[in-house]
């Protein structure tokens, strides 16, 4: 196959743009211009013409949720491009228009409510308006989900339903759950409500997930990094694996574990991995790790999650962290604060005295704060940043919680780019934001909007650091 006439982005050392390539057994065997490449054709090549289109190199999400978000993709309806309270509405009309009574519809994440024109979220009201015969579950980030009457039925959700670690329902006047619970940045409380839900059959979920990952596709995305979390099971990997086994991998998928249980977490991972080298696997499907979680009591929330405290779970860590590292297995580790990744760092720095770090490629996600201390120590012991489009959705509210010194910085890739730290990117989707990396450059024009509309911090972040 040969690619004539378009821009075809090498990202070589000298960044340089060439006119055409040629494919042979699915790699690329030539670039240069297009005079050049045509002299390459055969009798059976076949040839695009480009008409000056741009060709750019696989792209790899370096975290996101496509093993457990690739399992319920089919059903949930994608909020990521509305703009009006209005449009989101009729999305849940249509969806009820086009299935049988009684079944979910769900529409988690990648989106907030300042993104529409109203500023605000639906209410329960308006979801059994939209969608009467059906239950409607509606969840913003890590925050806020919204149900409706059928919904509310369905989880069996009254006002005297527990929703732990943090979930806090709403009441009306008359002490009836209005169909709002509110988690306040904490993910294990609406990612154990989530769970909740009706699952799909077994082949629906493979073939959600199927579906799911042909979408990453078409957005550039040809690897990625799944970071396990709160919300995943060791059941819930099977669709992934018998699509594996099927055949019917189109992207190259890399899997960390996360224990689901709180105070056992070391324990379960050595059960887990008694037969789980790291790195096992082939060029499709490969365990990668352990991540995003290792120390419940060690994760500090969303983005816009109150402070955080550790407690005696900086031990459990350190524990955690030095087995990790004596056997080999790259650890990704969540943290959404500054003052989150200076406890952890804390802990790898005494695990590096010990067992040198670097080599097994560790990490941390997230810290939109990260401080210039910080990016330093994470060069010094050899660790990775990876950095997500969070506060695509979660901007407004990050600016209203957090300092205004603290915003102009806020993620500081080029500032950790230029101390030699390695920076991946990722979406962090499906509950965090869009699961297409090409929405992160509507970010700049969103967050201009946020400075035009408030005179804060937005215009002012690390890009230009």
């Amino acid at each position: 196959m040969t690619l004539l006439g378009g821009k075809i982005v090498t990202v070589d050392q000298k960044a340089s743009v060439a006119e055409a390539l040629a494919i042979r057994d699915g790699r690329i065997s030539a670039i240069g211009s297009s005079a050049a490449i045509r002299t390459l054709a055969g009798p059976r090549t076949t040839t695009i013409d480009l008409a000056g289109r741009t060709v750019i190199p696989g792209l790899i999400d370096s975290h996101l949720h496509a093993i457990g978000d690739g399992r319920s993709f089919l059903p949930r309806l994608d909020s990521s491009r509305v703009s009006t309270l209005t449009q989101a509405l009729a999305t849940i009309r249509a969806a009820a228009r086009s299935t049988s009574p009684g079944s979910g519809i769900v529409a988690i994440g990648g989106w907030d409510r300042d993104q529409f024109s109203e500023r605000r979220s639906p209410t329960p009201r308006e979801l059994d308006e939209a969608a009467p015969d059906h239950p409607v579950y509606v969840q913003q980030l890590y925050d806020l989900a919204v149900l409706n009457q059928r919904a509310m039925q369905a989880l069996q959700i009254t006002a005297h339903t527990a929703l732990p670690p943090a979930g806090k329902l709403e009441l009306d006047a008359d002490g009836t759950p209005t169909g709002v619970v509110k988690g306040d940045g904490n993910v294990p409380t609406l990612a154990a409500l989530e769970r909740r839900l009706p699952e799909p059959s077994f082949e629906q979920q493979v073939d959600s997930t199927r579906t799911y990952f042909r979408a990453l596709n078409r957005v550039g995305i040809t690897g990625l990094l799944d970071g396990g979390g709160s919300d995943l099971v060791p059941a819930q990997y099977q669709p992934l694996f018998a699509l594996w086994r099927r055949g019917g991998l189109t992207l190259r998928v890399r899997d960390d574990l996360t224990s689901p249980n709180p105070g056992t977490e070391l324990s379960d991972i050595k059960n887990l991995t008694q037969l789980l080298p790291p790195r096992f696997g082939d060029d499709w499907l490969r365990f990668n790790g352990l991540g995003e979680v290792a120390i419940w009591g060690m994760h500090d929330g969303s983005a816009t999650a109150d402070t955080f405290v550790p407690s005696a779970a900086k031990a459990a860590l350190l524990e955690f962290a030095k087995w990790a590292a004596l056997y080999g297995y790259p650890l990704h580790i969540h943290a959404s604060q500054n003052s989150s990744a200076t406890h952890i760092v804390d802990v790898f720095e005494q695990v590096n005295q010990a067992t040198p770090i670097a080599p097994l490629r560790w990490a941390i996600v997230h810290i939109e704060d990260a401080s210039d201390m910080t990016l330093r120590r994470l060069k010094a012991l050899g660790m990775g940043y990876a950095v997500h489009d969070r506060l695509y959705v979660a901007g407004d509210d990050y600016a209203e919680r957090r300092p205004v010194e603290t915003l102009r910085h806020a993620p500081p890739i080029v500032t950790a780019m230029k101390k030699g730290v390695e920076v991946s990117g990722g979406t962090d989707s499906l509950a965090i934001a869009s699961f297409s990396p090409l929405r992160v450059t509507a970010l700049a024009a969103r967050w201009q909007d946020h400075h035009r509309r408030h005179d804060t911090w937005v215009g002012r972040t690390s890009v230009a650091a």
